[in-house]
């Protein structure tokens, strides 16, 4: 029998009734995603979504054949970042938001201007795409169970209304310090640290790289300075006085470098 439209309108909603397994992906700073393994569509039903996607939007173009094995929300948040392939839901089983992961504070996205979009949320939908990166003012999303396509931005089955979002830009301020109003002390241990709050990246993976250099760029790690570190703050102690220039550098969970801060130590006897 042909796809009607409840049918269609079922392939382009959220799924959970066919789900085999739940899996996790992650964001780019590492928090977890909910995302579900379904069973393959069958050749007949791949056939007869091909039918309708070409019937009823015969100016949008089929980029890969319909599957249920992701969906537009793993397509564009997920897989584009080089996520598994999966069926994300916009909400996670146990009615927990899923999707607002992506874009939530402190994470890697961020709201902006349709022309610096990267990614492109249809709120009123339950939508997401990406911009076409060779065919100017078009999208690219997975519509559910259907094709990959090609369109224009409300040449789709799904309601308008959009959010965009792109890369977020991490303001670089200095790193604090425990001991204040005065230097350190020679063999005096302090604790530098980035200071927590919405302007500061934050993440289950994140990569915290810390060096001390001196005023001649040099490592003083192991020869004038001792630390440990522990993510975004670390114990430093010095054996001798002088300037030293502290650098505590960010890295999504891909090796991408987001932030740094520093501070000037001063050390004295």
């Amino acid at each position: 029998m042909k796809y009607t439209i409840l049918n269609i309108l079922f392939m382009l909603s959220s799924v959970c009734a066919q789900a085999q397994t739940y899996v996790t992906v992650y964001t780019k700073f590492g928090n977890p995603i909910e995302g579900v393994i379904l069973t393959e569509m069958t050749d007949a039903e791949k056939n007869e979504a091909l039918e309708w996607v070409e019937t009823y939007f015969p100016e949008a173009t089929v980029l890969s054949e319909p599957s249920r094995l992701y969906n537009c929300h793993s397509y564009a948040w997920n897989m584009q970042d080089g996520g598994a392939i999966c069926w994300i839901n916009a909400v996670k089983s146990d009615g927990q938001n899923n999707l607002n992961v992506y874009f939530g504070n402190r994470e890697y996205y961020v709201p902006t201007t349709e022309d610096k979009a990267v990614k492109i949320h249809y709120y009123n939908g339950d939508h997401s795409a990406i911009p076409s990166p060779t065919s100017a003012g078009k999208y690219i999303s997975k519509w559910g169970e259907l094709p990959l396509m090609l369109h224009n931005p409300d040449y789709c089955p799904y309601l308008s209304g959009r959010n965009y979002y792109c890369k977020r830009i991490f303001n670089n301020n200095k790193l604090e310090c425990s001991v204040e109003g005065r230097g350190v002390h020679v063999n005096e241990t302090a604790n530098y640290y980035i200071t927590d709050d919405v302007n500061t990246p934050w993440g289950y993976s994140l990569d915290y790289r810390w060096s001390i250099t001196d005023y001649d760029d040099e490592d003083i790690i192991g020869t004038i300075a001792t630390i440990t570190d522990n993510g975004n703050n670390a114990n430093i102690s010095f054996n001798n006085s002088g300037l030293y220039m502290i650098t505590c550098e960010v890295y999504t969970r891909e090796g991408e470098l987001i932030a740094t801060y520093r501070m000037q130590g001063v050390v004295e006897y």
